[in-house]
């Protein structure tokens, strides 16, 4: 059986819980960074990302070293928490992730 790809506006919903698409978090984090800094948005959000890194970890990374990588988590939605958390700061935004356990009684 095949389905067709989700669109990344698009929720998902799995037993009674909402899924929200990464892609979905990522393409806010992008229309927001292109908002703030206008056409040269990318390469202001690489940089700005580099400069929390270097904060978080002690350690400055270039950021032609990481330009290829966020570019492509930013392209197919799929990047690590840890990656996708700094992008969004570097665009004054936060992630708020919070655990739920959703009981669904069977009767």
């Amino acid at each position: 059986m095949t389905t067709a790809p989700l669109k990344p506006e698009q929720p998902v919903e799995y037993n009674g819980v909402k899924i929200t698409s990464p892609k979905a978090i990522v393409d806010a984090i992008a229309k927001e960074a292109e908002s703030m800094w206008g056409k040269n948005w990318f390469a202001n959000l690489v940089r700005a990302y580099c400069e929390i890194e270097g904060i978080m970890t002690g350690e400055q990374p270039e950021a032609h070293l990481r330009r290829s990588t966020i570019e492509r988590g930013m392209k197919t939605g799929k990047m690590n928490l840890e990656t996708a958390t700094w992008l969004a700061a570097a665009v004054r935004a936060e992630l708020l992730m919070a655990v739920h356990h959703v009981e669904i009684r069977k009767f």
